[in-house]
């Protein structure tokens, strides 16, 4: 359960963030139905595009439940990697994630000037967990197609 910003760095190289937007608003269904909570939850909407090198590698669309944020909190504070964020601010843990993995081809994923250049990608549709059990976030990161590699491992048990 490394962050992908780890995970830029352990393949020796700079990784980097950009946020597109930040907004709060409630789930959609399908959304409410993959993170297991209620119809009218809110949510942090977060649309990052991941660098590494200065290149892009994927996009990503996140989903933070708002429970989660502390009073005080600014979206703004949001520049790294989440996981990093869950950690030093929030003082928590993703400690398991279910994925599903899909091969997709679309010319409507990302944005900025180089969106236009890709329409093959691998997504990673997975929902992150705390050591409780509680849902951290949704995210549906489109890995530009050899751009970003990473590795499944799976165990029995």
């Amino acid at each position: 359960m490394d962050s992908i910003t780890d995970s830029i760095r352990d393949g020796g190289k700079v990784p980097g963030m950009d946020y597109a937007s930040r907004l709060t608003r409630h789930v959609l269904p399908e959304e409410a139905s993959r993170m297991g909570v209620s119809g009218d939850s809110e949510v942090l909407e977060l649309r990052r595009t991941i660098l590494a090198d200065g290149e892009v590698v994927a996009y990503s669309y996140d989903l933070i439940p708002t429970w989660l944020l502390p009073e005080d909190f600014n979206v703004e504070e949001l520049d790294g990697s989440l996981f990093a964020f869950f950690s030093a601010r929030l003082g928590i843990q993703a400690v398991r994630g279910v994925a599903e993995v899909h091969a997709i081809h679309s010319t409507h994923i990302g944005w900025g000037k180089e969106a236009a250049a890709h329409d093959l990608f691998v997504l990673l549709d997975q929902v992150h967990y705390s050591d409780d059990d509680s849902v951290l976030m949704y995210s549906r990161t489109y890995f530009i197609e050899g751009r970003y590699n990473f590795t499944i491992r799976r165990t029995r048990g």
